[in-house]
């Protein structure tokens, strides 16, 4: 048997379908608590950790909520 309630996979999926450009899911502020959400892709390599720490402190201090 499957799923038949509305769950929260359904109700994000609905919001996805609805809510999106040629750049991506544009997020609701009450969906998405954070403006920005930094993805640091190789949190292994030295340059790469200075450059998401600098991007964050240098958001942070302009006051953009943002997620690392």
């Amino acid at each position: 048997m499957g799923s038949y309630g509305i769950g929260m996979e359904r109700i994000i999926a609905c919001y996805i379908e609805q809510n999106y450009d040629k750049d991506g899911i544009i997020w609701n502020k009450a969906l998405a608590p954070y403006q920005i959400h930094l993805i640091a892709v190789n949190m292994n390599s030295k340059d790469v950790v200075a450059a998401s720490d600098r991007i964050y402190t240098q958001l942070s201090k302009v006051g953009v909520d943002i997620l690392l």
